[in-house]
């Protein structure tokens, strides 16, 4: 293949012309900054919750096709020619990903730490020790748990995507260094191989795990790849305008179908991935064959500059998101979200121009040393003040006792998340069931079964065994409605299913004479979280009827009466334990933040919210008592009065979460246990 002004031929090791193999131009390409511009928008306008942008999220994999391009056409022709240097390589990650990334930390510490509280603070410190060592993915693929702080709270968040690219920075350039050297005649075969196993990964992750699938690095690298084969020239030269043209608006095409018609429900990346990068892919492959009418409209002055600023706009956009809503303690209202936004551009701009430019472009005042040194300055204070933040569990004395005092009431959800839970149907056959009431020597004749506000009373359900020298087994599962028969939607499918018909096993056995079921009816019986609480819709199916023609009401009541007979048929004493008052925000934090800031963010919630949500399934529990004779407590009695609903009494939260209650709440429903155990 002759050389061109946009390509040219590399030799192969016996420096024989390899016309399988070209770069494609490293010449600047003013559209490439545009279409960084087409990447961040829909970004910025996802983070802030505009409808029509749920798919914004794939201006990340706009991004990463992008940067495997630029870096492979930076990388390549210096390792063919034999002048690459891994330090100068480093130099230049530093100067452009450092300054501004640095920034925004700290100006996200200084701003949390007027804001957050104790738990949420902490938490961050470990966000900030993980964003220092570029391994942010890791912490938020395997942190993001049931009773975790939800992930829009996070001010670094979005930082995953830079570890992703670093840490695939670490690698690439060995790589090339080594394929070039080994193995250059093979070079695109390779790297497409490698595509091809991490397009595999990403698929199979986003199947099985699909929080690890959408963070980590192997399943992400086919993505950087993509543009990385783009520079390697593995395509020929489109010399038609009008193919080039017409590609062009079809890449561009896919990324907007992406962005109107992605959600989070989507199962992503895998192939859904295709899409965006694909069509990412089809508009740099366009615009490398000469100037097209689209690529033209993408070299517009007013998008490059975006392009331009794109990296200071995406680090600065959501710390300003999450924190203005972290003062607010709610989501923000379109308008509110639109004037962030506006702030967020100029904060770019001046980002770009005085943090990010003069790093970059003075190397006069900051020589190579000067910024190595820099940059480990600026790693070593982040890495001190995260890990202070989280050593000190959040530095609570910058509180006052008060409040204090009502953050504290979070850690009871943290103490019951580990434990206990059923995780592994082997618990159950090994017959390694948590006990509870008095010692093992006594052996269970109650068991404990439900979800995860039955896992939250346990502890109390226990110390009133043991007064009454009885003991227990706790089989509680969260997420699970420990109900016969019911298939969920989402993934815990197959699970929740088996643990219940495991669980009545347990039951089963002649020495169990008492059943306690407590769970969180309202979620199952609406089929949806409550008031500000985050949380996708939880529908129920029937196990007779799985295409969902029933509603959660009706499936709801097809259950009971299953599981109720079956009980009714193994003789069982059965103790329901009825709805508890859900609070739709989060208890101990709000509390916290009204205390320090002396403002009130939300009013308690009233009695008759509560009767009206719950209206279905108390009605059911009444109805389903008179047949089955159970034995039924009313939570609400004990909490609520004629016309509210508490949050605290005497200065102690008492809830946990939003919906869970904090050990001293759990006091409150002592005086039912005692009446239920004594039997």
């Amino acid at each position: 293949m002759p050389e061109s002004k946009d390509s040219r031929i590399i030799n192969g090791p016996d420096n024989t012309p390899d016309s399988t193999v070209h770069i494609a131009s490293s010449k600047y390409r003013p559209d490439i900054d545009g279409l960084r511009a087409i990447a961040v928008i829909p970004v910025v306008f996802f983070h802030a919750g505009f409808a029509g942008f749920r798919g914004g999220f794939v201006g990340v994999d706009v991004f990463f096709v992008i940067s495997g391009f630029l870096i492979t056409s930076l990388i390549l022709p210096e390792a063919l020619e034999g002048r690459f240097s891994i330090i100068t390589f480093y130099e230049r990650r530093i100067r452009r990903i450092f300054p501004a990334l640095f920034a925004v930390m700290l100006f996200s510490i200084v701003v949390s730490y007027c804001l957050m509280w104790p738990l949420a603070f902490k938490e961050f410190g470990q966000s900030v020790l993980a964003a220092t060592g570029f391994s942010s993915n890791f912490l938020f693929a395997f942190q993001l748990g049931y009773f975790d702080s939800p992930a829009e709270t996070r001010p670094l968040l979005h930082t995953w995507s830079l570890a992703v690219e670093e840490q695939f920075y670490i690698g690439f350039p060995l790589y090339l260094m080594l394929a070039v050297r080994w193995f250059r005649p093979a070079l695109r075969h390779i790297t497409l191989a490698i595509s091809l196993i991490s397009f595999g990964i990403s698929m199979y992750f986003v199947s099985y795990f699909p929080s690890a699938g959408f963070y980590l690095a192997p399943s992400r690298a086919w993505e950087l790849l993509l543009g990385s084969m783009l520079a390697m020239g593995m395509f020929p030269e489109i010399r038609s305008q009008r193919i080039r043209t017409f590609l062009c608006l079809a890449g561009l095409v896919m990324i907007a179908l992406a962005v109107l018609f992605f959600s989070e429900h989507t199962l992503f990346p895998g192939a859904s991935a295709l899409v965006p990068c694909l069509g990412t892919a089809l508009v740099i492959y366009a615009g490398a064959g000469g100037i097209n009418p689209i690529s033209r409209l993408l070299s517009a002055r007013w998008l490059v500059f975006c392009g331009l600023m794109s990296y200071s706009l995406y680090l600065w956009h959501w710390p300003l998101i999450v924190l203005s809503e972290l003062y607010l303690f709610r989501d923000l209202k379109y308008s509110e979200a639109a004037v962030i936004i506006l702030i967020s551009v100029p904060i770019a701009m001046l980002s770009w121009r005085y943090i990010e430019q003069p790093f970059r472009t003075n190397r006069l005042v900051f020589t190579r040393r000067r910024i190595f040194a820099l940059a480990g300055v600026s790693m070593a204070v982040t890495s001190i003040l995260g890990l202070v933040m989280h050593v000190t569990e959040g530095l609570p004395s910058r509180m006052p006792v008060i409040a204090q005092q009502m953050a504290q009431g979070a850690n009871d959800c943290r103490q019951f998340s580990g434990q206990c839970n059923l995780d592994d149907l082997d618990d159950v056959r090994l017959d390694t069931l948590c006990r509870l009431g008095s010692s093992t020597e006594s052996k269970p004749d109650f068991v404990l079964w439900g979800d995860s506000h039955a896992k939250i009373l346990a502890d109390g359900i226990s110390q009133v065994a043991a007064s009454n020298g009885r003991s227990g087994l706790q089989a509680t599962s969260e997420g699970c409605p420990p109900l016969l028969g019911v298939i969920r939607r989402d993934r815990r499918y197959g699970y929740c299913r088996a643990v219940s018909r495991a669980t009545l096993g347990v039951i089963s056995r002649p020495e169990i004479r008492q059943v306690i079921i407590a769970a969180r009816w309202a979620l199952w019986s609406e089929g949806t979280h409550y008031q500000y609480e985050i949380g996708d819709e939880d529908d129920l199916y029937d196990k007779d009827d799985p295409s969902q023609i029933l509603s959660n009401h009706e499936v709801l009541r097809r259950a009971m009466i299953r599981t109720l007979d079956e009980l009714r048929l193994l003789n069982k004493q059965i103790t329901i334990i009825a709805p508890i008052p859900e609070i739709g925000w989060d208890v101990p934090s709000v509390l916290a933040m009204e205390a320090w800031h002396g403002r009130q963010i939300h009013s308690e919630p009233k009695l008759s919210d509560f009767m009206s949500r719950n209206k279905y399934v108390l009605k059911l529990l009444r109805e389903l008592q008179s047949d089955y004779h159970f034995e039924l407590i009313f939570p609400h009695e004990y909490l609520c009065d004629q016309a509210i609903c508490r949050v605290t009494i005497d200065q102690h939260p008492l809830y946990c979460d939003d919906d869970h209650l904090s050990k001293y709440g759990i006091s409150y429903l002592m005086p039912a246990f005692e009446r239920v155990l004594r039997m």
